[in-house]
């Protein structure tokens, strides 16, 4: 569920630019259209996680958006309609995330203490990690069932391949975004390249 709701959340920004690279009124339609959708899903699917990555989705979305007066007013409407789709009982749930200790539920505690334990697990072979795939196959040895996964990509890399291996996961991200945004910036570049680096 919360992988499919993440998935979601990551290719609602997709149709999002395809439907400001689109010329054609039926396709932009449709690209805004599956945008909306998508950004449905996490709602529907009840994951915290998800929501928040709409949130961080749309601040990324409006730092790449071309400063036009149509784009802005069509981020302005998809920013009405998400928040719009969510009910009270998504902004609900969705508060739960901020919750303190006291009123945190099972689930939110169990991921707080999963990621202290691949943190702990990270300090315990901080060069190499614990060999990947392994953090399931040691999940009994901090109290957890075998196979239970960490649900967080980078604490997940760090305990399974060391520090060193989370500083390249990384540097993957960072180093894809900085060489996107230099081409979005880069007034040489044809639209299409700059559409297809958003």
């Amino acid at each position: 569920n919360n992988s499919f709701c993440i998935a979601m959340a990551l290719g609602a920004g997709l149709a999002f630019f395809l439907g400001v690279a689109e010329r054609g009124g039926l396709l932009k339609a449709a690209a805004f259209g599956c945008s909306a959708m998508m950004v449905h899903v996490p709602m529907f699917g009840d994951s915290r996680g998800a929501m928040l990555s709409l949130f961080v989705l749309g601040a990324a979305c409006f730092m790449m958006l071309p400063k036009r007066p149509l784009n802005l007013s069509l981020y302005a409407v998809g920013i009405v309609v998400a928040l719009n789709l969510a009910g009270p009982a998504v902004w609900k749930r969705f508060e739960t995330v901020f919750a303190d200790a006291k009123e945190r539920d099972s689930s939110a505690q169990s991921r707080l203490d999963l990621w202290a334990d691949g943190w702990d697990l990270m300090k315990k072979h901080p060069l190499t990690g614990a060999g990947p795939n392994h953090w399931p196959l040691l999940a009994h040895e901090y109290g957890w069932p075998k196979g239970k996964e960490i649900h967080s990509i980078w604490l997940n890399c760090g305990a399974e391949l060391g520090f060193p291996g989370l500083a390249c996961l990384l540097a993957i991200y960072a180093t894809t975004t900085m060489l996107c945004i230099r081409l979005i910036r880069d007034p040489s570049m044809p639209v299409e390249v700059k559409h297809a680096a958003r």
